[in-house]
């Protein structure tokens, strides 16, 4: 049977991250090329570019790298070893795990690749050299001679000039590549199979892989064994201290006792910190490398991946094949024993974290810390403030549909239960109510913080009033609600710095001019305007509403007269809303302000001469702190009070200065 060989190259699949493989390839031919129990001797020489001129020799290290060298002292491309070159897919060293199709992807990535290799033949040294490459499949450049007894027995792979789309991926620094190389025979480093491993550069680089596995991989190497049905793993777990570059906790998944496919374990444990810390104050992460008969059995023939699914449904949970993300769950399973004397530190100083920002900011989510505090290992490490809100407020939300789940599930519980246990039910009753009141007690927790931000801002943008007093009047107003919006357009609003009263209402209108919000033929427009539902009067069976209207003035103004002055012009916005019998909104709904009902107007301005002139004239009482003024007209039923914004201001701190006290806001 003949093999085209070109069609076998362009059929493998090699993907551009897959770059380095075709050099690993070479490496563990040359590695499993050592006589048996003997140990491996390799130099690896990585080749710049040289088609750009550089400035100086630095300026090399820089460049493309495009062709590897690989030596290695074993036994030799030797009858049976060129013979089993030949054949494509050859089983010659099938119980190493090697499928006879690896040189293959040299050609995948290659332009070409010359060997050189001197071997021994019957106490007889002989060369043999030879080129491989698709348009040479039949080894045409094929040259064997004879060498001197004092020759080394040697071989030489040469790739030469990577090809797109692989060359662009390719690491230019030799650091990288010599970790990759590493992480890929990391087992046989393990096993001792290696006497000495070079990796040059030829800019005069040299990287010792030996010392840079000693150094990079400390000596506490834990072992865990576990199996998923009847299939066994081993796992052993490798600490990266000082000079490795690997950020996360890594798990690579071997065959034939090399690294076939890696991930990091935050893929599939995300709380589980990048970086531990031990005794000593060394900083390090995992590697964590993964053998089976099982992958052994599985891997591709490119040695790229495995022929198994990467996950797996729940109802094929107990196959015998288990699924990629199967077997890392329970390498974590069995192996958390491993990390758990450096995961326990770092979760107390995680939840220091957390409560430390709990107690001083997000003071809503204290029942998260007391009722599940097992939660927090949840919460991903090192977050900045704003990411941590988020997170917590992620847990409450799963913490209130427990709560709806449960008592969902007491009422059911109760209701179809044929054996009425009350003292039990009670028992449950109760827990769920504690519960329910901690979320009560974070939502109101939440609430109070909005009002002392609130609060601030409206102190904050007072002590700019003398810089800026027109653009104050719109500024307060847009705290308090926003300017030209109705409650249809916003749900949040900030009445009660005026009047708790105001906090509940059916329609809010700001800035919007009688008109366009009633029936009322008028383009005036209050600051503010609410209709809400007071306690129904008598026997009238209608829905009544009152009325409240704000006014806002610029602060500091002191020109007001008998016929420019707020609480004249309130006066006149009442006027309209009692003259009609009834009114409608935009709506076409009645609004029905019963002439029983109080209507209740704030004007907020500060006080200056000219407005307390005024307001002494029509008669208003002062209030005990003189910031303040009171009336009540009689024929319009209606209460008018005059505040300043610095009472304003003092009187929303005193009304929630418990509330702030008892969370420290103060």
């Amino acid at each position: 049977m003949q093999i085209d060989v070109k069609g076998k190259v362009q059929n493998l699949t090699l993907s551009p991250s897959d770059r380095l493989v075709p050099v690993f390839e070479a490496i563990v031919n040359s590695i499993q090329a050592t006589k048996k129990d003997g140990k491996a001797e390799l130099v690896v020489t990585a080749f710049r570019q040289t088609t750009q001129e550089v400035l100086n020799a630095d300026d090399r290290k820089f460049q493309q790298i495009e062709s590897f060298e690989i030596v290695d002292y074993g036994e030799g491309f030797n009858y049976d070893n060129y013979q089993s070159f030949k054949t494509a897919e050859s089983t010659h060293k099938s119980s190493l795990g090697c499928k006879g199709v690896g040189r293959f992807t040299w050609l995948k990535a290659f332009e070409t690749v010359e060997v050189e290799s001197v071997y021994l033949d019957n106490e007889e040294k002989k060369k043999l050299t030879f080129g491989f490459s698709v348009d040479d499949v039949d080894f045409e450049s094929e040259k064997l001679i004879n060498m001197e007894q004092t020759d080394k027995v040697m071989t030489k792979v040469s790739l030469k000039e990577i090809q797109e789309p692989y060359r662009n991926r390719l690491p230019k620094d030799l650091d990288n590549i010599a970790s990759e190389i590493i992480e890929h025979c990391l087992i046989y480093f393990l096993e001792g199979k290696i006497k000495s491993f070079q990796l040059l550069g030829d800019c005069g680089e040299s990287i010792d892989l030996l010392v840079l596995f000693e150094t990079s991989y400390s000596n506490e190497i834990a072992k865990r064994e576990f199996s998923i049905g009847s299939n066994r793993f081993t796992a052993h777990f490798f600490k990266n201290v000082k000079t490795s570059k690997q950020k996360n906790h890594k798990v690579f998944l071997c065959a034939d006792s090399r690294s076939v496919r890696g991930c990091t374990l935050k893929e599939y444990e995300e709380n589980i910190p990048p970086i531990f810390e031990d005794i000593g104050g060394v900083k390090f992460n995992y590697s964590i490398y993964v053998t089976s008969s099982y992958l052994d059995q599985y891997v591709n023939q490119e040695r790229t991946g495995f022929r198994i699914a990467d996950k797996v449904d729940l109802c094929d949970e107990y196959d015998d094949t288990p699924a990629i993300n199967t077997i890392i769950i329970e390498l974590m399973v069995y192996g958390r024993t491993v990390f758990e004397p450096f995961l326990e530190p770092m979760y107390a100083k995680h939840r220091e974290t957390i409560e430390r920002y709990v107690n001083h900011a997000g003071y809503e989510y204290r029942h998260i810390i007391k009722n599940r505090p097992q939660w927090l290992k949840k919460i991903p490490f090192d977050l900045p403030d704003d990411k941590l809100d988020l997170e917590l407020h992620k847990l409450n939300r799963n913490y209130e549909i427990e709560l709806k789940q449960e008592a969902q599930r007491l009422k059911d519980e109760l209701k179809h239960s044929k054996i009425k246990n009350y003292p039990a039910y009670k028992q449950s009753l109760q827990k769920y109510t504690e519960d329910l009141n901690e979320v009560g007690k974070s939502n109101l927790a939440k609430y109070i913080v909005h009002r002392k931000s609130v609060i601030d801002a409206l102190e904050f943008s007072l002590e700019f009033q003398d810089n800026d007093k027109y653009a104050l009047e719109d500024t307060v107003h847009d705290i308090i609600m926003a300017i030209r919006s109705t409650s249809d357009d916003v749900q949040e609003h900030n009445l009660w710095l005026i009047d708790e009263r105001m906090a509940y209402h059916k329609c809010l209108v700001s800035d919007k001019s009688f008109k366009s919000v009633t029936d009322i033929d008028s383009t005036k427009r209050p600051d503010l305007l609410v209709f809400n539902n007071p306690v129904v009067y008598g026997d009238d069976k209608r829905e009544t509403s009152t009325a409240i209207i704000v006014e806002f003035k610029r602060p500091m103004r002191d020109d007001y007269n008998d016929s420019d002055n707020p609480v004249d012009q309130v006066t006149r916005y009442v006027q309209k809303l009692r003259k009609p019998d009834q009114i409608r909104d935009a709506r076409g709904r009645e609004i029905h302000l019963d002439k029983r009902i109080p209507i209740y107007c704030y004007v907020i301005c500060d006080l200056t001469s000219s407005i307390r002139d005024i307001l002494d004239v029509r008669n208003y009482k002062p209030l005990l702190d003189n910031q303040g003024y009171i009336f009540y007209n009689d024929n319009l039923n209606t209460v008018i009070e005059v505040i300043s914004f610095d009472k304003l201001l003092r009187d929303a701190k005193k009304r929630n200065l418990i509330l702030f006290k008892k969370l420290n806001l103060e």
